[in-house]
């Protein structure tokens, strides 16, 4: 990277730092002297590193962050939990509606055990009356023959 094959500087061969006594083998490494505007002062380059590493520290703190809130309810999670939930006023009703149908079940099961028991005692107590007219039938028929 130090030196491209088209004979181009990048950005990063421009800012690396040569040593000094080493032999860089690209076409570019003629010893050019770049001109005194394109220097940069030690207090320059000293500021750099240090916005560099700030901002390099500020990354680092603010990936600390999100990966600590990622488990954290946020206003949109309450938000589709709320719109789940059942508000009071619903509640009441909802409860009411569910009682009342209970109610109504329970009268019609109710009812009909009750029909179901008059009809047989009914059933039985006709047997017995039908019985009672036969047997006093009879007794009038005895009757009338002595």
């Amino acid at each position: 990277m130090p030196g491209d094959s088209k004979g181009a500087k990048t950005i990063q061969t421009m800012l690396a730092a040569k040593k000094p006594g080493s032999n860089d083998s690209s076409k570019d490494s003629v010893k050019e002297k770049p001109s005194k505007q394109n220097k940069r002062s030690h207090s320059d380059v000293a500021n750099d590193s240090v916005e560099g590493i700030d901002l390099t520290g500020i990354q680092n703190d603010l990936s600390e962050i999100k990966q600590s809130l990622q488990g954290t309810v946020t206003k949109t999670d309450l938000t589709n939990a709320m719109v789940n939930l059942v508000q009071q006023k619903d509640l009441k009703t909802l409860v009411s509606n569910i009682v009342q149908k209970l109610l109504d079940h329970f009268e019609e099961k109710i009812t009909s055990k009750f029909e179901c028991k008059i009809r047989v005692a009914t059933g039985k107590l006709d047997d017995k009356l039908d019985t009672l007219m036969i047997e006093n039938e009879d007794l009038r028929e005895r009757i009338r023959g002595k």
